[in-house]
């Protein structure tokens, strides 16, 4: 009865060890990465060049439409850019510079 015990206890920590490896836990194995979707990395870049580019309402309606639909399909670094250029582009211009006659970008 003993031994049963003793060959269940070393097939459980087999099986743990086999299991800890392969998903990584213990740093054996590199973590998977899903493919992303090149779709991902297209809206990144468009919201990149808009801010970068200063059109203002092209990124505003890139991060209200298309950056929520397609935020999964991201790497972690590119929704961290974009969550930048959404914090940033608040404040980039003064909430009067749309009608205001001294513009330069008109």
């Amino acid at each position: 009865m003993k031994r049963h015990h003793v060959a269940s206890r070393v097939a459980w920590v087999a099986a743990f060890v086999v299991l800890a490896s392969s998903a990584g836990w213990l740093g054996a194995a590199p973590p998977i990465r899903r493919p992303l979707d090149p779709a991902g990395g297209e809206v990144h870049k468009k919201i990149v060049d808009s801010y970068m580019a200063h059109e203002w309402e092209d990124l505003a309606m890139l991060l209200k439409r298309d950056y929520p639909r397609n935020m999964s399909k991201m790497t972690r670094e590119q929704r961290l850019d974009c969550l930048y250029i959404k914090k940033a582009a608040v404040g980039h211009r003064p909430a009067w510079w749309k009608n205001s006659i001294f513009r330069l970008d008109k």
